[in-house]
């Protein structure tokens, strides 16, 4: 995986997905990291306060 380990913000997860301008992107990544997190389980994507979310595996 290419970010494996490495904390992505939210906003560039939003860039890369919807490719727009990130100014409202905040509920809409939420919604997407936890339906992942549904589907593939807790241990694959970790939060981390205040920066984004980091993919670990």
């Amino acid at each position: 995986m290419v970010y494996s380990c490495q904390v992505i913000s939210k906003e560039q997860i939003y860039e890369a997905v919807w490719k727009a301008n990130p100014e409202h992107c905040g509920a809409a990544v939420a919604n997407v990291v936890y339906s992942l997190r549904r589907k593939s389980g807790d241990e694959y994507i970790e939060t981390v306060v205040g920066s984004g979310y980091r993919f670990v595996g």
